[in-house]
């Protein structure tokens, strides 16, 4: 028995168990990742939260020596560390994962970053001066991402509404944690002051970055993410299915349609989109049409489409454009409050052909 408790101990303090952990939890979470607005993994989540809360809780007050942990409860309690860890890790998984799947341009890539970063360190880096800030940070950032998604799969769009009713949430649970640690502190003004500043900061500091984020239009449109995007000639329904026509040749394989678009006269740009939302999403989103002119990108068209949630592979939808004129097109797609859902870039040119096109057709 002694020699196997060895053989474990050694296992536990190998220096390269914590990273093969991370990999392996965020390759599980890939699989594992179901839809955002499942049922099973909202109450997960909120489970995880819970149990969080309760966590940090108590390892405030017991690392303060307000509370001490009955004997029986030693062995178990001698994890809690690991176990904040985990849940912490796991949560931020789902969320960078969310976040992922949601950005589509640098700048919401560039928050996606900051998420992951701070995954990372919290895997890697044990600062044991600064963990329970760390821990408080990360907590707050995984109630404010659990709401933001949250908050309009119930309501069934996006917008400055949702957004700001989830941080008010959000703002309500910091509050919360303030309030019933705060009470044990009163003894002790000093320390009371010290413990509040790690509560306010930290949670008013992730409060901060998700509306500096939002305003500058930085922060992905979760729980929407755009599946597909295309550019065709024609589009009809056939049995259910979009039956869309496209002249690509066979190795231009990494376009989608005819992203380098041969135009003859009367032809019109399709632009097919498929777009995740929730059950019982429906909201008004918009396909921009700019062109690159020596001034920068200028707006060449907005067209609304209503985006109504529920398949699993996302809403399908499509935009017809016969006015244009040959050049460089970014087409995005956009939610009402202009953050942007997906891109995709195509090149018009003058066809001077005039003899018979052979299509293919493309089911969606």
């Amino acid at each position: 028995m002694s020699k196997i408790r060895a053989r474990f101990e050694e296992i536990k303090n190998h220096p390269y168990l914590p990273a093969g952990a991370f990999v392996a939890g965020f390759v599980f979470d890939i699989v594992t990742l179901d839809r955002a607005d499942s049922l099973f993994q909202i109450l997960q989540q909120a489970a995880y939260l819970a149990f969080l809360t309760w966590l940090l809780y108590a390892k405030i007050l017991y690392e303060h020596g307000l509370i001490t942990i009955p004997q029986k409860l030693q062995r178990i309690w001698k994890y809690h560390e690991f176990t904040v860890q985990f849940l912490l890790g796991s949560l931020l998984s789902v969320y960078t994962l969310f976040y992922i799947k949601s950005a589509s341009i640098l700048s919401s890539l560039i928050f996606v970053f900051l998420i992951a970063a701070l995954l990372v360190i919290n895997e890697f880096v044990r600062l044991k001066r600064n963990q329970i800030v760390l821990s408080l940070v990360l907590f707050f950032l995984c109630l404010a991402s659990y709401f933001i998604y949250l908050v309009p799969t119930l309501l069934g769009f996006v917008g400055v509404f949702p957004f700001a009713l989830a941080l008010v949430i959000t703002l309500g649970c910091v509050a919360f944690v303030y309030r019933i640690i705060e009470r044990k502190f009163r003894a002790n003004p000093e320390m009371k002051k010290m413990v509040e500043r790690k509560i306010v900061y930290s949670g008013g500091g992730v409060i901060a970055l998700f509306l500096v984020s939002y305003v500058l239009q930085i922060i992905p449109p979760v729980p929407v993410s755009l599946s597909y995007i295309g550019i065709f000639r024609d589009v009809h329904k056939e049995n259910g299915q979009y039956v869309l026509s496209y002249t690509r040749p066979w190795w231009r394989f990494w376009e989608n349609g005819d992203q380098t678009f041969y135009a003859r006269p009367g032809d019109s740009i399709v632009a097919f989109v498929r777009v995740f939302a929730p059950t019982g999403f429906r909201d008004e989103f918009r396909i921009r049409w700019l062109l690159r002119t020596p001034r920068g990108w200028e707006k060449q068209d907005s067209i609304p489409i209503t985006v109504a949630g529920g398949r699993d592979q996302g809403f399908r939808g499509y935009t017809v454009k016969a006015n244009y004129q040959p050049g460089h097109y970014r087409i995005q797609v956009e939610t009402t409050d202009a953050r942007e859902v997906g891109r995709l870039y195509m090149d018009v040119h003058p066809d001077a052909e005039t003899g018979p096109r052979e299509l293919k057709e493309l089911r969606q």
